[in-house]
Protein backbone atom coordinates (compact mmCIF):
# COMPACT_ATOMS: atom_id res chain seq x y z
CA UNK A 1 0.00 0.00 0.00
CA UNK A 2 1.06 3.59 -0.65
CA UNK A 3 -0.02 6.63 1.32
CA UNK A 4 -2.58 9.02 -0.16
CA UNK A 5 -3.20 11.07 2.99
CA UNK A 6 -1.66 11.22 6.43
CA UNK A 7 -1.89 13.23 9.62
CA UNK A 8 1.14 14.46 11.53
CA UNK A 9 0.73 15.85 15.02
CA UNK A 10 2.79 17.37 17.82
CA UNK A 11 2.05 17.14 21.53
CA UNK A 12 3.18 20.19 23.53
CA UNK A 13 4.45 20.54 27.06
CA UNK A 14 2.46 22.58 29.55
CA UNK A 15 4.96 25.42 29.32
CA UNK A 16 3.04 28.08 31.25
CA UNK A 17 -0.48 29.10 32.19
CA UNK A 18 -0.46 31.30 29.08
CA UNK A 19 0.06 28.24 26.87
CA UNK A 20 -3.33 26.67 26.31
CA UNK A 21 -2.43 24.65 23.20
CA UNK A 22 -1.80 20.99 24.13
CA UNK A 23 -1.41 19.61 20.60
CA UNK A 24 -1.41 20.63 16.98
CA UNK A 25 -1.92 18.49 13.89
CA UNK A 26 -1.96 18.80 10.11
CA UNK A 27 -3.44 16.67 7.35
CA UNK A 28 -1.45 16.14 4.16
CA UNK A 29 -3.16 14.90 1.00
CA UNK A 30 -0.77 13.59 -1.62
CA UNK A 31 -1.78 14.06 -5.27
CA UNK A 32 0.35 11.02 -6.11
CA UNK A 33 0.56 8.01 -3.76
CA UNK A 34 3.80 7.98 -1.78
CA UNK A 35 5.50 4.69 -0.94
CA UNK A 36 8.72 5.66 0.82
CA UNK A 37 10.18 8.06 3.34
CA UNK A 38 12.38 9.43 0.54
CA UNK A 39 9.25 10.91 -1.03
CA UNK A 40 7.26 11.75 2.10
CA UNK A 41 9.85 13.47 4.31
CA UNK A 42 10.60 16.41 1.94
CA UNK A 43 6.86 17.09 1.63
CA UNK A 44 6.45 17.00 5.42
CA UNK A 45 9.42 19.30 5.87
CA UNK A 46 8.08 21.86 3.39
CA UNK A 47 4.59 21.83 4.90
CA UNK A 48 5.70 22.07 8.56
CA UNK A 49 8.28 24.75 7.76
CA UNK A 50 5.52 26.87 6.19
CA UNK A 51 2.98 26.23 8.96
CA UNK A 52 5.36 26.83 11.86
CA UNK A 53 6.73 30.00 10.27
CA UNK A 54 3.16 31.27 9.96
CA UNK A 55 2.19 30.23 13.49
CA UNK A 56 5.06 29.25 15.81
CA UNK A 57 4.53 26.74 18.62
CA UNK A 58 3.66 28.08 22.09
CA UNK A 59 5.67 25.44 23.96
CA UNK A 60 8.32 22.73 23.50
CA UNK A 61 7.30 19.46 21.81
CA UNK A 62 7.09 16.33 23.99
CA UNK A 63 5.50 13.88 21.50
CA UNK A 64 5.02 13.27 17.81
CA UNK A 65 2.62 11.02 15.89
CA UNK A 66 2.00 10.18 12.26
CA UNK A 67 -1.08 8.31 11.05
CA UNK A 68 -1.79 7.16 7.51
CA UNK A 69 -5.42 8.10 6.78
CA UNK A 70 -5.89 6.89 3.21
CA UNK A 71 -3.98 4.44 1.02
CA UNK A 72 -3.85 3.31 -2.59
CA UNK A 73 -2.59 -0.01 -3.98
CA UNK A 74 1.11 -0.12 -4.73
CA UNK A 75 2.51 -0.98 -8.13
CA UNK A 76 3.57 -4.46 -7.04
CA UNK A 77 6.90 -4.21 -8.88
CA UNK A 78 10.10 -5.78 -7.62
CA UNK A 79 13.11 -3.54 -7.41
CA UNK A 80 15.61 -3.92 -10.21
CA UNK A 81 19.09 -3.86 -8.67
CA UNK A 82 20.58 -2.93 -12.04
CA UNK A 83 18.32 0.08 -12.63
CA UNK A 84 17.37 3.16 -10.60
CA UNK A 85 14.01 3.62 -12.36
CA UNK A 86 11.93 2.88 -9.24
CA UNK A 87 13.88 5.43 -7.22
CA UNK A 88 13.59 7.97 -10.04
CA UNK A 89 9.81 7.44 -10.16
CA UNK A 90 9.59 8.00 -6.39
CA UNK A 91 11.63 11.20 -6.72
CA UNK A 92 9.40 12.54 -9.53
CA UNK A 93 6.21 11.79 -7.58
CA UNK A 94 7.65 13.50 -4.50
CA UNK A 95 8.63 16.54 -6.59
CA UNK A 96 5.13 16.86 -8.09
CA UNK A 97 3.55 16.58 -4.64
CA UNK A 98 5.89 19.26 -3.25
CA UNK A 99 5.13 21.59 -6.17
CA UNK A 100 1.40 21.15 -5.61
CA UNK A 101 1.80 21.91 -1.90
CA UNK A 102 3.63 25.14 -2.76
CA UNK A 103 1.86 26.27 -5.94
CA UNK A 104 -1.67 24.91 -5.58
CA UNK A 105 -3.53 21.97 -7.12
CA UNK A 106 -4.00 23.49 -10.57
CA UNK A 107 -0.41 24.65 -11.15
CA UNK A 108 1.44 21.30 -11.47
CA UNK A 109 0.47 17.90 -12.83
CA UNK A 110 1.81 14.76 -14.43
CA UNK A 111 1.02 14.12 -18.07
CA UNK A 112 0.29 11.07 -20.20
CA UNK A 113 1.15 11.17 -23.92
CA UNK A 114 -1.83 10.80 -26.26
CA UNK A 115 -2.08 10.29 -29.99
CA UNK A 116 -2.43 13.83 -31.29
CA UNK A 117 -0.36 15.40 -34.01
CA UNK A 118 -0.25 18.89 -32.53
CA UNK A 119 2.69 18.79 -30.01
CA UNK A 120 1.26 21.31 -27.55
CA UNK A 121 -1.91 19.19 -27.28
CA UNK A 122 -0.30 15.73 -27.36
CA UNK A 123 -0.84 14.98 -23.68
CA UNK A 124 -3.56 14.76 -21.06
CA UNK A 125 -3.45 15.38 -17.35
CA UNK A 126 -2.89 12.02 -15.68
CA UNK A 127 -2.56 13.11 -12.06
CA UNK A 128 -6.10 12.46 -10.87
CA UNK A 129 -6.53 8.99 -12.37
CA UNK A 130 -3.06 7.82 -11.40
CA UNK A 131 -3.40 9.04 -7.83
CA UNK A 132 -6.53 6.95 -7.26
CA UNK A 133 -5.45 3.90 -9.24
CA UNK A 134 -8.04 4.19 -12.00
CA UNK A 135 -5.88 4.85 -15.00
CA UNK A 136 -6.75 1.50 -16.54
CA UNK A 137 -4.72 -1.65 -16.94
CA UNK A 138 -0.99 -2.04 -17.16
CA UNK A 139 0.75 0.13 -19.75
CA UNK A 140 1.25 -1.35 -23.17
CA UNK A 141 4.63 -1.80 -24.83
CA UNK A 142 6.59 1.37 -25.35
CA UNK A 143 6.53 2.65 -28.88
CA UNK A 144 9.57 4.33 -30.41
CA UNK A 145 9.01 8.06 -30.77
CA UNK A 146 11.02 10.89 -32.31
CA UNK A 147 13.05 13.01 -29.85
CA UNK A 148 10.99 15.60 -28.04
CA UNK A 149 12.18 18.65 -26.08
CA UNK A 150 12.31 18.58 -22.29
CA UNK A 151 10.88 22.11 -22.23
CA UNK A 152 7.95 22.77 -24.55
CA UNK A 153 6.64 26.32 -24.93
CA UNK A 154 2.87 26.54 -24.50
CA UNK A 155 2.74 29.16 -27.24
CA UNK A 156 5.40 28.96 -30.00
CA UNK A 157 7.45 32.16 -30.32
CA UNK A 158 8.27 33.81 -33.64
CA UNK A 159 11.94 33.79 -34.66
CA UNK A 160 13.77 35.01 -37.76
CA UNK A 161 16.66 33.40 -39.66
CA UNK A 162 19.35 35.81 -40.88
CA UNK A 163 22.26 33.92 -42.37
CA UNK A 164 23.78 31.75 -39.64
CA UNK A 165 21.79 33.52 -36.94
CA UNK A 166 18.40 32.74 -35.44
CA UNK A 167 16.94 35.85 -33.80
CA UNK A 168 14.04 36.20 -31.37
CA UNK A 169 12.99 39.83 -31.86
CA UNK A 170 10.51 39.89 -28.96
CA UNK A 171 13.25 39.43 -26.35
CA UNK A 172 16.32 40.55 -28.31
CA UNK A 173 17.98 37.13 -28.22
CA UNK A 174 19.95 35.38 -30.94
CA UNK A 175 21.75 32.08 -31.55
CA UNK A 176 24.48 31.17 -34.04
CA UNK A 177 23.43 27.94 -35.74
CA UNK A 178 25.86 25.04 -36.14
CA UNK A 179 23.52 22.46 -37.65
CA UNK A 180 19.91 21.75 -38.58
CA UNK A 181 18.50 18.24 -38.24
CA UNK A 182 15.21 17.42 -39.93
CA UNK A 183 12.62 18.09 -41.08
CA UNK A 184 9.97 16.07 -39.29
CA UNK A 185 6.64 16.99 -40.86
CA UNK A 186 3.58 17.23 -38.59
CA UNK A 187 0.19 18.21 -39.93
CA UNK A 188 -3.49 17.49 -39.52
CA UNK A 189 -6.40 18.02 -37.13
CA UNK A 190 -8.17 20.21 -39.64
CA UNK A 191 -11.43 19.79 -37.68
CA UNK A 192 -9.99 21.56 -34.60
CA UNK A 193 -6.91 23.66 -35.27
CA UNK A 194 -5.43 23.00 -38.72
CA UNK A 195 -1.63 23.12 -38.94
CA UNK A 196 1.18 22.11 -41.28
CA UNK A 197 4.70 22.28 -39.81
CA UNK A 198 8.24 21.14 -40.56
CA UNK A 199 10.15 20.60 -37.29
CA UNK A 200 13.96 20.83 -36.91
CA UNK A 201 16.38 20.11 -34.08
CA UNK A 202 18.87 22.98 -34.15
CA UNK A 203 22.34 22.85 -32.58
CA UNK A 204 23.71 26.29 -31.60
CA UNK A 205 27.16 27.66 -30.85
CA UNK A 206 26.12 28.48 -27.26
CA UNK A 207 25.32 24.80 -26.60
CA UNK A 208 21.53 25.20 -26.56
CA UNK A 209 19.57 22.75 -28.69
CA UNK A 210 16.35 24.22 -30.01
CA UNK A 211 13.16 22.69 -31.38
CA UNK A 212 12.13 24.93 -34.26
CA UNK A 213 9.37 24.59 -36.81
CA UNK A 214 8.57 26.28 -40.10
CA UNK A 215 4.86 27.01 -40.40
CA UNK A 216 4.00 25.99 -43.95
CA UNK A 217 0.62 27.74 -43.70
CA UNK A 218 2.19 31.08 -42.77
CA UNK A 219 3.91 32.49 -45.86
CA UNK A 220 5.53 35.47 -44.12
CA UNK A 221 8.90 33.66 -43.91
CA UNK A 222 11.32 32.61 -46.62
CA UNK A 223 11.57 29.02 -47.95
CA UNK A 224 7.92 28.30 -47.49
CA UNK A 225 6.86 29.60 -44.08
CA UNK A 226 7.56 31.59 -40.93
CA UNK A 227 9.87 30.15 -38.26
CA UNK A 228 8.86 29.53 -34.63
CA UNK A 229 10.72 28.38 -31.52
CA UNK A 230 8.73 25.63 -29.81
CA UNK A 231 11.06 24.12 -27.17
CA UNK A 232 14.49 23.33 -25.76
CA UNK A 233 16.40 20.05 -25.47
CA UNK A 234 18.10 20.33 -22.05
Amino acid sequence: QRALALEVGLGLEKWSVASEEARRSWRLDFPLPQGSTVGILPILRDRLTHELARKPLDAPVDSLWIEVLETAPGRGAQRDFFSAKEEEDEAVESLVARLLQKLGPSRAFTARPVDRYLPERAYERALETEAHGSAGGPPGPARPAPPRPTRLLGVPERIVARGELLQQPAVGKSWRVLAWEGPERLSGEWWREPFDRDYYRVATESGERLWVFRDRRDRRGASGGALYLHGYFD
